[in-house]
Formats: structure tokens, C-alpha cells, sequence
């Protein structure tokens, strides 16, 4: 029976969740050895690194450093933590872990956890490394998402996010340094969980020559269900809008189009709504005062996650820059349809007028509109969309289809 071992950086986020779904199910299946061994966070049914007063501090200090290192690159300090340079790790290449697997796979490898150095050291053992890519950092000079910038294809250079952009800025050394580890080794192997990050993967010179895979990450179906719940028919009805990220002060994850699009709403005469936010929120976070909203903060719990989204009536995501959302999936999932700007890989997830609504991104006006009409379908027609949402996310999200597709990856290696 091989032994796969999956590796991540923080036991916090939608990584660390893909990641610890998937050993779980591959457990299960009886034809893998899977352990998790995660590097930072809380303790819970995995290999914790920092588990230890002197280890958590050594964690801290490794991501501090690093951060401090970039501030005389950085051009300001809002893309802070929207860039590494991946200087800074721990000497995994020699965890007992990674001695005694077959295979290792990756997932999100930043906060100070894996450097290049020791990226390099990883592979130069020998054994096949998976690596699925949560966002675009294994493909560019250090962002994880490169928005309208399409640098990464040229070799990067001339970086928006560093102060002093030139042809052979930190991006450059960056992007060259992971172009070089690439090469260098014959035994990685990719994957997307989007067609749009395989293509922004085929396009970037870091993966010349490299099998770029895409298998979507999995869910728990049967905990993100529907459940049969009372239909409130009062005139003073209001739909439930909900709205969820790790951290909803998040920039990338589009709260000021979010607002913009409660405006819209407002503005349309479209009153008869409330919202629900599920994260984490800045001290100084504020929202619409005239409408009706609640903060659940942010929810670990599947199950209590699941019951929210079966609360709400629609989930909005107005994320400009992303993959494949683990929110979206577990929505559609819940059987809840989706209203999404069109960004990264969700255009994939959302098919307008099927499962939810779908428009380019940023046009917060347009799906102000389209969420209106979709409120004013009758009920059994709103049911046909949520039939539709949670058939897809069966078919192509459930651990048994996502499972299956990893198996027969990790047997051709």
C-alpha cells in the first residue's frame, strides 16, 4: 500500500481544508496510506509541526522574517501578505514523515513554512511530489494572484507590487530561481483544481514541459446537503443574501463590490433582503447601516457551516481574483444557487440561469439585476435552480469522483 503524505502550511483557509478532506477520504478507501502533516495552527487529525511553545514561536518567527525582508521590496504594505519570496522554511526534506512516504503532495507551502532552498531539497530525493496549486504563486515571481497582470508569461519583471519595479526586479529572481528548481527535477507533478489555472500554468514559463493535471478539490456532499425547511410566505419576507471569507476585510475577496452591489439592490427598489457574513472582520469593519445583516464570525465546524448555507436563499461571491472557491462548492452543494463575478475558475462553478447567476467581473450593477429577477421566479422555478446547483456539485465535487481521479494520478507516477 503506498504512503502519501500531504503537506500544508496552516491549519487555517481553504488549503489546509482541501488538503485534510482529501487524506481523510483517501484513508477510506482503503487503497492509500494518507497522512497530513500541517505546520502551523491548531492541533486536530493530522501531524501538527508547531506543536510546542519553542515550535510555534520558531513558526512566527520564520513568516516574520521573511515578511520583514520583503519591506524594503514592498510597495506598500496592503500586498504584504499578497506576495512571497519564499526565503524562509523549515528543513522538511529531513521530517520523519517525508522519509518514510512514497509520495508527497503538496498544497499551499508560504507563511515560512517551505522555502525554495527547501523545495529544491524536497525533490532532489527522488520521490514523486504532487503539488496542487491553491492560487498562481507556483507559476509567477511571488504573487498569488497577478489580477490583470500577465508578466508570469514574459518571466516577470516590472512588478506592481514592488517598489522599484525594473526588467530584473525580485519578481524576476523569483520566477527564475522557480523556473530553475523546475526544471531541475523530473519528478513533479501538478495540479489545478481549474481549466483556468492549468492555462495560466501552460502559459508561465516556471512549468515548461511540466503534466499540469486539474482535478476539482472534494466535499462532503452528504454534510453539505439540503435540508427540507419551512418556506416563510409572509409579506414581510425578506431573502436571505449570504456572503463568506476567512477574512471578509479581505480586499481580493470583493467586500467594497459586495457593497456596491447592496447599493444596486437599494437603488433598484429591491428592499426585501437581509444579509448574513460568515468569517472573521477588521475591528474598524462596518457595513450598510439601513440594511439588516448578522456576523457569525468565522466557522470551523462543517456542519454548522452547512446550516448556514442552507439558511440563505442565494450566496453572493463578488471575489475578483480567484480559483475554485471552497464557499461556491459548498453552496451549490447545499443545493443553494450562487450569484459570482465571473473571476478565475468559478465561471466553471456557475452556470447562469442554471445553478445561480453569472457576470464579468466587477459589473456589480448587472448582477444587482440579475439577482432581482432571479427573486422574482416563482418558487417552484428557484427550486429548479437549486435541484440543478446541488446535482452539479454531486457529480463533480464529491469525495468518491475526486478520490477516484487522485488514485489513478498517483498510480501512474
Amino acid at each position: 500500500m503506498k504512503k502519501v503524505l500531504h503537506l500544508n502550511a496552516s491549519s487555517g483557509g481553504g488549503a489546509f481544508v482541501v488538503a485534510q478532506r482529501l487524506s481523510e477520504a483517501l484513508n477510506a478507501g482503503g487503497e492509500i496510506e494518507s497522512k497530513h502533516l500541517v505546520y502551523t495552527g491548531k492541533e486536530g487529525n493530522y501531524h501538527l509541526w508547531a506543536n510546542s511553545f519553542l515550535r510555534k514561536k520558531y513558526a512566527f518567527g520564520l513568516h516574520a522574517l521573511e515578511k520583514l525582508d520583503f519591506l524594503r521590496f514592498e510597495k506598500s504594505g496592503d500586498i504584504r501578505f499578497a506576495f512571497s519570496h519564499g526565503i524562509t522554511g523549515i528543513q522538511i526534506a529531513k521530517h520523519p514523515l517525508v522519509l518514510e512516504a512514497d509520495i508527497i503532495h503538496l498544497h499551499w507551502i508560504n507563511k515560512g513554512f517551505i522555502s525554495l532552498t527547501e523545495l529544491d531539497a524536497l525533490l532532489a530525493l527522488g520521490k514523486p511530489v504532487v503539488w496542487t496549486c491553491h492560487d498562481m504563486w507556483p507559476f509567477t515571481g511571488g504573487c498569488y494572484y497577478s489580477g490583470t497582470c500577465m508578466n508570469f508569461k514574459q518571466g516577470c519583471g516590472h512588478c506592481k507590487y514592488l517598489k522599484n519595479p525594473a526588467k530584473t526586479d525580485l519578481s524576476f529572481k523569483v520566477f527564475e530561481r522557480k523556473k530553475s528548481i523546475f526544471n531541475k527535477h523530473k519528478n513533479l507533478t501538478l495540479i489545478t483544481p481549474s481549466n483556468w489555472l492549468r492555462e495560466i500554468g501552460l502559459s508561465s514559463g516556471t512549468a515548461v514541459d511540466k503534466a499540469i493535471f486539474t482535478i476539482p478539490n472534494c466535499i462532503d456532499t452528504e454534510i453539505f446537503r439540503p435540508v427540507v425547511k419551512g418556506i416563510d410566505t409572509s409579506a414581510d419576507r425578506k431573502f436571505t443574501l449570504m456572503f463568506a471569507a476567512v477574512n471578509i476585510s479581505d480586499k481580493r475577496k470583493g467586500f467594497h463590490e459586495f457593497e456596491l452591489f447592496c447599493e444596486s439592490l437599494l437603488q433598484k427598489g429591491f428592499t426585501n433582503f437581509k444579509v448574513l457574513f460568515v468569517g472573521d472582520k477588521k475591528s474598524d469593519f462596518e457595513f450598510h447601516s439601513n440594511i439588516e445583516h448578522e456576523f457569525t464570525g468565522y466557522i470551523s465546524d462543517p456542519e454548522k457551516m452547512a446550516s448556514w448555507y442552507n439558511l440563505a436563499d442565494m450566496y453572493i461571491t463578488t471575489t475578483n481574483d480567484d480559483n475554485l472557491p471552497t464557499t461556491v462548492m459548498e453552496a451549490l452543494s447545499t443545493g443553494t444557487p450562487v450569484a459570482a463575478f465571473s473571476a478565475g475558475g468559478i465561471g466553471e462553478m456557475v452556470s447562469d440561469g442554471e445553478t445561480g447567476v453569472l457576470v464579468p467581473v466587477y459589473e456589480s450593477d448587472l448582477l444587482a439585476e440579475k439577482v432581482i429577477v432571479f427573486f422574482n421566479k416563482t418558487l417552484v422555478e428557484r427550486q429548479i435552480y437549486s435541484e440543478a446547483a446541488r446535482n452539479f456539485a454531486v457529480a463533480n465535487y464529491s469525495k468518491e469522483v475526486v478520490v477516484k481521479k487522485h488514485l489513478e494520478l498517483y498510480q501512474n507516477l
